[in-house]
């Protein structure tokens, strides 16, 4: 149970593991929505678009991800950090 709230605290929270983010837990909100989704769409449907699907995931996940990295690379007076943070 320790290893579980380990990860999910890694996840979703910043630099230092004490902050929590909201983009990143939005991203895996949205991931999740939309496997979701395509389950739903596989069941009622019985058709998959794997195209129209993996676009739409892959722009979640690269939106959410950018997202974080700039949000990462950069301090609330909007210069970027170093490596000594």
């Amino acid at each position: 149970m320790e290893t579980v709230k380990r990860l999910f605290r890694e996840w979703f929270t910043g630099k230092g593991n004490e902050s929590f983010e909201i983009m990143r837990a939005l991203t895996a909100l949205c991931v999740l929505v939309m496997l979701v989704y395509i389950g739903v769409h596989l069941v009622l449907n019985k058709t998959f678009d794997p195209l129209a699907s993996a676009g739409g995931l892959g722009a979640l996940l690269f939106g959410g991800g950018a997202a974080t990295a700039i949000k990462d690379g950069t301090k609330i007076g909007g210069t970027t950090t170093g490596e000594d943070g």
